[in-house]
């Protein structure tokens, strides 16, 4: 199995979002080196670190570890059962994060935990760090994480953590990175997640100031078993399916209730409904005009939908949890 670029990508990408106030960004690079090219004293060699603000090798240092169940490591990891390679990981990340920040909450905690199982899980052969100076003989940079990972196959994978601006995120990819995550901790019977899609298009309608009556003649999302949701009522049934979320993940998963898996589950929900209220334009989600139906959800394979209609744009979203 190759190193999955795109959850380790999510996984970075909302850290960089959601940690508190101070510079932090994660650049993730793939790569391969064929065991005719490896020597992991090299492996900055085939780090391909950017030529702008450049890094120089001081020194490779080998992360011993047991070999790896390989399934859901990353799951395994957030709900607070991490193999040897991916706690590794974790206590390399927390440390430099926590000597700014302090203790984390829960929910980062347990995202940092994934991110980590999904870093070694399957193959991984190599699990290194990168120790690297701002120029050629300098002292290894403090505040810095270089990780590099090589699997049985040859794929690699670099992580890196700096204290740089991270880069702004682009709200359809920050609901991809969101879509993407609840799938991997929500599931439906044996090994069937849980699929939230979100559809965003102009709607074409002056709302005016009666937002019902004009989405009612739009027929496009036409559906009678759609209903009006105020703000409060709104409010109800996502924070319900935040409940609902987290008992589900924590069951799924067999998770620690203190590892902050359930919080994490909860938080990515939230920031998903404020990601989409923000992309369509309509600020405080609780003030957009909302149609839903099968809401809020149970996970019990009935689905649901949610329609959010802000001034020019339209999101559905809808959820496919059947068995």
């Amino acid at each position: 199995m190759a190193v999955e670029e795109y959850l380790i990508t999510a996984a970075a990408r909302l850290l960089e979002q959601w940690l508190p106030a101070g510079p932090w960004r994660f650049e993730v690079v793939r790569g391969s080196v064929p065991d005719t090219e490896w020597d992991p004293a090299l492996a900055w060699e085939h780090a391909r670190f950017p030529r702008t603000g450049r890094r120089f090798p001081v020194s490779v240092e080998s992360l011993k570890f047991d070999e790896n169940p390989g399934f859901h490591a990353g799951q395994r990891a957030a709900s607070g059962r991490p193999d040897a390679a991916a706690a590794h990981v974790i206590a390399l990340l927390r440390e430099v994060i926590e000597r700014d920040f302090g203790p984390l909450p829960p929910h980062l905690r347990s995202l940092i935990a994934f991110l980590a199982g999904v870093l070694t899980e399957w193959d991984c052969e190599d699990l290194l760090r990168l120790h690297m100076a701002a120029e050629p003989g300098g002292p290894p940079l403090d505040g810095e994480l270089h990780l590099f990972v090589r699997d049985l196959d040859g794929e690699t994978c670099r992580l890196s953590l700096t204290p740089d601006a991270p880069r702004p995120a682009a709200l359809d990819a920050r609901i991809e990175w969101l879509t993407t995550l609840l799938g991997e901790f929500l599931w439906v019977g044996r090994d069937k997640p849980v699929d939230f899609t979100v559809t965003v298009a102009a709607h074409g309608v002056d709302l005016g100031s009666d937002a019902e009556a004009a989405l009612s003649a739009w027929r496009r999302f036409a559906d009678d078993d759609l209903r009006p949701m105020d703000g409060a009522a709104l409010a109800r049934v996502v924070a319900d399916t935040e409940r609902a979320a987290a008992d589900l993940a924590l069951a799924v998963f067999e998770g620690d209730a203190e590892s902050g898996v359930g919080h994490l589950v909860a938080v990515l929900l939230r920031d998903l409904f404020d990601t989409i209220a923000d992309r369509i334009g309509g600020g405080l989600r609780a003030s957009l005009p909302a149609f839903g139906t099968g809401w809020p959800l149970k996970f019990a394979g009935e689905g649901a939908r949610l329609v959010l209609v802000g001034p020019r744009l339209t999101a559905v979203i809808t959820v496919d949890d059947r068995h």
